[in-house]
Formats: C-alpha cells, structure tokens, sequence
C-alpha cells in the first residue's frame, strides 16, 4: 500500500497544486508522501511560493523535517485556502463522503478543510468502501468533562462507544485540542444527516464524518490512477 500512497500523492499534487497557493496540510501516512515530494518541487523550483497552514503537531513536524515554513495562526488569512490535502480512512465514493480521525487530528482538518475552496483527498485502494462504518469507526472529538454524559447517550441509542485510549502510556489520548477521542462503531446510512445530527450533541466537538461541498479524490484501484 505504500507504493500506491506515493504515486496517487505525486499525481495529485502534478495535477492540482500550482504556484501562489495557500494549501492546508492534513494528517496521516499518505499525507507523509505529500509533503516529501511537495519539498522535492519546492527544492527544484517546479513550485514556488506556496503557503502552508497546519491541521496538527505531527504535520508541523513533518513540514519542519523537510524545511518548509508553515503557518498555524489562521488569523492571518483574509480569504478561504484554495486547497486542503488530506488524507480518508475510508471513502464512499459515490457521495464523496469520508471517515477521517484515526489519526486523532480530525477537527482541525475539519477546520481547514470546510475553509478551502477545494479538499482534495489522496488514498489507496484498501480506503474505498460501499458504506461509511463498514471496516472503520467514527471518531468523535468530544470535551473532556462531557465523556461521561456522551457515552450515556450514546449507549441510550444502542451504539457501541469506547474512548480511545494511548497504546504508549496510561490512560486516554488527549488531541492538540486538548480533548478526548470516543470511536464509535455504526454503519452510516446517510452520511450528512449523520454529521449534522451528531454535532448538535452538547460536549461533541466534531465528528469524523466529513461532507465537504467540493471534494476531489484520487485513488488507486485496480493497478491505476483515477479521479473522482
């Protein structure tokens, strides 16, 4: 699946990102390959004057590796981003519905991306599914003091809920946001009520279900490169 990361992130960025952009930067492996081959155009002068605005600490990492300024203070910006890269954990493509959050970054990328004029997702074949929830949860970034009432509710609606808990060190993992991350297991019927119902809940701060208006999507699939 590596190999298909690396192609469909240089495809994307040949085909989508020009000189003069603003860019939001997501999270994630396949985003990894994105920001190596962006150094390597920076580099080689093939790109110019491109800004970078962050959706987590691992992606100002990523970015600080390679020597590439980055921006975090979104108050600088008088206009939308022309495009959020990003990476899915899985894709109905049909709707150009997403799954995002494994990473544990998602309402940030949220944010950028809801304020670019186009999110622009790259992906491997194993992230295409026939319905959101299929091999995934949906993660939901929630306040830390709401945790108890959140799972209350949730089990109340028959629906399996476990906070996320840090493979490294006890206890939960804590986001950049400082929040905690419930996984919440349910097939996804209808992908932007689901979104609009679950983010009216007091103490969910966003939800990993993503339904940008202009979403473009490159993939791979059998043993090619295509666009949606």
């Amino acid at each position: 699946m590596e190999s298909q990361k690396k192609l469909v992130a240089k495809y994307a960025i040949d085909h989508y990102i020009k000189n003069n952009m603003n860019l939001g930067i997501g999270t994630g492996t396949t985003v990894y390959y994105a920001i190596k081959y962006l150094s390597e155009k920076l580099k080689s002068g093939n790109l110019k004057n491109l800004k970078f605005y962050t959706t987590s600490s691992d992606t100002k990492y990523l970015l600080s590796k390679e020597q590439i300024p980055y921006e975090s203070n979104f108050s600088k910006l008088n206009r939308s981003l022309d495009i959020a890269i990003d990476g899915a954990d899985e894709i109905l493509l049909e709707k150009k519905s997403l799954i995002k959050g494994m990473g544990g970054a998602h309402l940030m990328e949220k944010v950028v991306a809801y304020n670019s004029e186009t999110l622009l997702i790259i992906a491997d074949e194993t992230k295409i599914v026939k319905k959101l929830g299929t091999k995934m949860p949906i993660p939901m970034e929630i306040a830390q003091s709401a945790v108890g009432f959140i799972m209350t509710r949730l089990e109340e609606m028959n629906l399996n809920a476990t906070l996320r808990i840090c493979s490294e060190k006890k206890g939960p993992i804590i986001t950049d946001n400082n929040n905690y991350i419930l996984d919440v297991k349910m097939h996804v019927e209808n992908p932007e009520g689901t979104e609009k119902y679950f983010k009216l809940f007091p103490g969910i701060l966003e939800i990993g279900i993503f339904n940008h208006k202009n979403t473009k999507i490159v993939y791979y699939q059998n043993k090619q490169i295509k666009d949606a």
